[in-house]
């Protein structure tokens, strides 16, 4: 007998098994599993697309294995509300320059060339240098 949930995904997660995707939706504190090979594939299009923070309305049915375990498994999804995301934005080349130098400057650190009081001044020099950026004399040289 299929039971009704309703909720707001508190946390989705997925992986392979069997040879099929398992998705698991915590929902009102209980997970609940769909596996992907028993989907139509506008289903599974559907599942896939789920995410944290999304509100579902569906059944599900209630097991227990040989062992005792309880499990909840979502037989359909009637209606789903989606939260609006923003569009994600790549992150800026400065960003990315700003990570690698801050990692460099992590590395003396760890070799005990620079003082960890220092990374932060060390990885703005190694930002001025790959960006060409001139020191206080104008001539580029750290």
């Amino acid at each position: 007998m299929a039971n009704p949930v309703k909720g707001i995904i508190e946390e989705k997660t997925s992986s392979d098994s069997n040879g099929s995707t398992l998705f698991k939706f915590k929902i009102g504190g209980k997970f609940y599993s769909v596996y992907g090979n028993r989907l139509s594939s506008d289903a599974l299009e559907v599942v896939s697309a789920l995410h944290q923070g999304d509100e579902i309305e569906g059944e599900y049915v209630q097991a227990t294995s040989k062992a005792g375990r309880t499990y909840f498994n979502l037989t359909s999804i009637v209606k789903v509300e989606r939260v609006d995301r923003p569009a994600s934005q790549p992150a800026s080349p400065d960003a990315k320059n700003r990570s690698v130098c801050l990692s460099y400057a992590k590395d003396l650190v760890a070799a005990g060339k620079v003082e960890l009081a220092d990374i932060f001044s060390q990885a703005d020099a190694f930002l001025a240098y790959i960006t060409g950026a001139k020191d206080e004399d104008g001539q580029g040289d750290f």
